[in-house]
């Protein structure tokens, strides 16, 4: 795999090779292992940087009952020079007590290497990082039922989904701007515990001729430092820097035939700019609404697309001092030629 832009270059090789066994009906065995050697060369690193890797797999698949009940643990051993990387390990079940509800739940233990960028990037990068390291859970109920556009159907909740989750993370590593420049720097936070809610909900209606879609979501995150550098750490129990706590949004979409026109609504939360959440960028509504038509002319698909994106001119910022733009249209148009298939 080799990427070349500019004066950037990265190549990663890779070798993996995996074996299953099926002993009985509902049970599934799975391991192998990866190799994986990289080198990166850019103009913002001092000298061309590289990593080899190696890693070991391996799961256990238990179908409990079929269609109903799914059992799966699994673990991996990285491997990489002058690293010490632990064990991790992970459990997830599936059970769909009912038609179209299945309850999901997880729990493990992860470990993240820092980027190349995050080490040699510069000005920016810090060669001082740590892995980042903890365990994570999460249950979810989702219900999910088969569209079925063609009879006269209103589907309320085609799409339902609820999750909770819980994390705990050493050294959690997150980019931030440095004092008062442009340049962003990556650090590490002695300890993070984040958990929050997740939150989706899709369902259609026929209208007449047309179909009417919609999508809600809402998150809610809460990330903050557990464990200061001493006692009057200012940070301390406060939410992480540009880390919302509240986001969500709807889509909405009217198609009939070749054509559709939708409206997406966007909520962004408040934004905290310093550690101990005395500055902060304040919470934000954007709306884009947009046209498109999808001919097909000689037999070839074409598409004309109109968006007029944040509609309503909101002034806001994702990134402090660093203004998103206004009001402005976005038109598109493509072509997509076929060759029929001789009989």
């Amino acid at each position: 795999n080799l990427e070349y832009d500019g004066d950037s270059q990265s190549i990663v090789n890779t070798g993996e090779a995996e074996a299953r066994w099926n002993p009985l009906k509902g049970l599934i065995f799975n391991g192998g292992v990866n190799v994986r050697k990289s080198t990166a060369n850019a103009l913002e690193y001092e000298e061309e940087q590289g990593r080899n890797s190696l890693a070991i797999f391996a799961s256990a698949k238990w179908e409990a009952k079929e269609d109903q009940l799914e059992l799966v643990m699994s673990g991996r051993q990285e491997f990489v020079r002058e690293r010490e990387i632990p064990f991790a390990p992970s459990l997830g079940i599936a059970w769909k007590p009912i038609q179209n509800w299945t309850l999901k739940g997880n729990a493990g233990y992860s470990y993240l290497l820092p980027s190349m960028n995050d080490l040699y990037w510069s000005p920016g990068g810090n060669p001082d990082l740590k892995p980042e390291q903890g365990w994570s859970g999460e249950i979810r109920l989702e219900r999910l039922k088969q569209r079925n556009t063609s009879a006269k159907v209103f589907s309320v909740f085609e799409h339902l989904s609820l999750g909770a989750y819980q994390r705990r993370i050493r050294n959690w590593i997150i980019w931030l701007p440095v004092d008062d420049t442009w340049i962003w720097m990556p650090q590490n936070r002695l300890e993070v515990r984040s958990y929050g809610l997740e939150s989706r909900w899709a369902g259609y209606g026929k209208l007449g001729q047309g179909l009417l879609e919609w999508n809600l979501r809402y998150d809610l995150t809460i990330a903050e430092n557990s464990k200061g550098m001493d006692a009057d750490d200012p940070s301390l129990g406060k939410q992480l820097t540009y880390v919302p706590k509240h986001r969500g949004g709807i889509n909405l979409s009217f198609s009939i035939k070749n054509l559709s026109i939708f409206y997406n609504h966007e909520m962004g939360g408040k934004r905290y700019t310093s550690s101990d959440n005395s500055q902060w960028l304040p919470s934000y509504h954007t709306g884009d609404i947009g046209l498109s038509w999808k001919p097909r002319i000689f037999n070839q698909q074409m598409g004309l697309n109109l968006t007029v994106e944040n509609l309503w001119n909101t002034r806001y910022q994702i990134i402090d001092n660093r203004p998103m733009p206004l009001r402005y249209v976005r038109a598109g148009m493509y072509f997509r030629f076929s060759q029929k298939q001789k009989a």
